[in-house]
């Protein structure tokens, strides 16, 4: 309310549908002390959260779920949604100064974002950071907006991520009085009076913006892949793996840094990699599909593929059958191990790809169309039965933002993840799907993984958790120690055929050596050690070491053939999809 109460605004998050999105509420507002109230209609349904008031009730500043900021400076008359911010994000509290030219706001496992202009703009505070996770619940300012104040609502069960509560301006060390040297959110812990170290410290040496990951069928060979996007130049390197981890070699053969988006491994040394090509404003000027047929041990080279926008990449267990797919375009399929490929399927935003052990059966999704509120149209599963020739859209999942998708070795199990959304598990080849409700309502889901035979499926979460199912998706558990020292920016995830090994890495920030990307094994290394082991089943870092030689295996190609052998009947790790928007 403002000053006097006499101006009162509230919002509702409207009723909650079967699928568990919101059908939206408005905005009310009364003048009268109460006494009535009318909705803001010109603010539009929504999943509200909070709204805050200036002291003449004449600013006015909300936030929505999964959503935007939303501004009024006429009384409600009329709002604008901020477009400062990057998109939407999932907003929690938020305050306005007396005279509403001062406005903060926050994000659950984001940032704080500031603004001193009416809300016209907002910036990032880029200090505003908990220890470990920024999983922020509250906040307040001064009638001035001079000084704020946020607490983060902590883990009691890890004393790794503990609830802060945060000044601005923070208090200068060793004392308890503000001063004004800084702008920035300081910690100022409630107890202990120092904050509790992570498990893992920040290993800056090795730190990087790890975009996708990806795992042989036996978790002995891995391929990583770099995509910094922050500054320049753009991208990075591939590395791979091929002791399970444990060491990590960084490849040189295809000519300077690539914008990597994802990356899919056979069982018998085929590689394949996509990149998406330069970034500038939110165009890109394409990328093109690299193949190894060593697991990377003598390099990648660039095949035929059409410069393009990929997005995801997929393979048969045996490496004969490639495919890969295109934001705005189309599903590309090669059938002579990366040598040639054409094009099939509609043209979609699509967003992921996956195929079964001999890619006879494909799946693929599609992000939809962006609107100018920023949200998403919404887009289909889609499915193939004849090797990609033909694709119909599996309509009983409904259309929604999709971002990845992964397929068991027979092709009967799916699992698939939606931006700010949900998980969704089919055990009947697409015929029908089913909304996960066992970790909590929706998220900004990343990648996923599944065992050949759809029993074991693993998700992570942007700056969140990994779930892990080992039910065929009945239901999920969250894996409490998988997290990185700071920031959990998730960006891939693998497991091998059996479900039994798993890798994840995270997008590291390369200007904040608080924030590292590190790669993280499943079962962890012991300390000491650099063998893996079973005692444990929750995600630990293992960070990337310095380059060492890794052994060249056995080429499976010859004259145009594959030597089958017991590796081929193993099934291709789950893809592991990275994202970069």
């Amino acid at each position: 309310c403002d000053s006097t109460c006499t101006n009162l605004v509230a919002v509702e998050g409207g009723v909650l549908q079967p699928d568990w999105t919101y059908s939206g509420g408005n905005v009310y507002h009364s003048t009268d002390s109460g006494s009535s109230w009318l909705a803001d209609t010109s603010a539009g349904k929504r999943w509200w959260w909070t709204i805050a008031l200036s002291s003449d009730g004449t600013h006015i500043a909300a936030t929505e779920r999964y959503g935007n900021l939303w501004i009024s400076t006429d009384s409600g008359a009329s709002y604008a949604m901020d477009k400062s911010v990057g998109g939407p994000q999932d907003w929690r509290a938020i305050a306005i100064s007396a005279d509403g030219t001062k406005i903060a706001a926050n994000v659950w496992f984001g940032a704080i974002w500031y603004s001193s202009d009416a809300g016209a703009s907002f910036d990032e505070l880029p200090d505003a950071h908990a220890p470990n996770e920024t999983s922020w619940s509250g906040l307040a300012m001064t009638s001035s907006g001079d000084k704020q104040a946020a607490c983060v609502m902590g883990d009691p069960r890890d004393t790794r991520f503990p609830g802060l509560i945060y000044l601005s301006p923070p208090p200068p060390a060793g004392t308890d009085s503000p001063t004004p040297s800084s702008s920035a959110l300081t910690a100022k812990p409630v107890a202990p009076p120092t904050p509790a170290l992570p498990v893992f410290g920040p290993v800056t040496s090795v730190s990087k913006a790890w975009s996708a990951l990806s795992m042989s069928s036996d978790g002995m060979y891995l391929t990583a892949a770099v995509d910094q996007e922050i500054t320049v130049p753009y991208g990075g390197p591939i590395f791979t793996s091929s002791d399970g981890g444990q060491t990590w070699t960084e490849d040189t053969t295809v000519g300077g840094v690539k914008r990597w988006i994802d990356v899919a491994l056979s069982s018998d040394g085929w590689v394949v990699a996509a990149e998406i090509g330069d970034r500038t404003g939110d165009t890109f000027s394409g990328g093109g599909i690299y193949i190894s047929e060593d697991f990377g041990a003598t390099g990648f080279r660039k095949t035929s593929a059409p410069m393009a926008y990929w997005h995801a990449v997929a393979m048969s267990v045996s490496g004969g059958v490639m495919a890969g797919c295109v934001r705005n375009g189309s599903i590309w399929l090669s059938k002579d191990y990366g040598e040639s490929w054409a094009a099939t399927g509609p043209t979609k935003d699509w967003t992921s790809i996956a195929c079964d052990s001999t890619c006879t059966n494909l799946v693929a999704v599609e992000g939809g169309v962006l609107q100018p509120d920023w949200t998403y149209s919404g887009g289909n599963v889609y499915h193939s039965t004849d090797s990609g020739s033909s694709w119909l859209a599996d309509t009983s999942a409904g259309k929604r933002w999709w971002w990845t998708i992964a397929l068991s070795s027979d092709g009967t199990h799916i699992a698939a993840t939606e931006r700010y959304g949900n998980l969704w598990i089919s055990t009947d080849s697409g015929a029908s799907y089913a909304m996960d409700k066992s970790v909590g309502g929706p998220q900004d889901w990343r990648a996923i993984a599944i065992s050949a035979d759809g029993t074991k499926i693993a998700a992570n979460v942007w700056f969140g958790a990994i779930w892990y199912s080992s039910d065929a998706g009945a239901s999920f558990d969250e894996l409490p120690d998988a997290h990185a020292p700071n920031e959990t920016s998730w960006s891939g995830l693998a497991m091998t055929s059996s479900g039994d090994k798993q890798a994840a890495c995270v997008m590291g920030d390369p200007r904040d050596t608080r924030f590292p990307g590190l790669i993280y094994l499943s079962p962890p290394p012991p300390a000491g050690t650099d063998s893996p082991t079973p005692s444990s089943s929750a995600l630990t870092a293992k960070p990337v070491a310095p380059p060492t030689p890794a052994p060249t295996p056995s080429k499976k190609k010859s004259d145009g053939a594959v030597a089958v052998g017991p590796a081929v009947a193993a099934v291709v790790a789950a893809l592991a999809i990275a994202l970069v928007v």
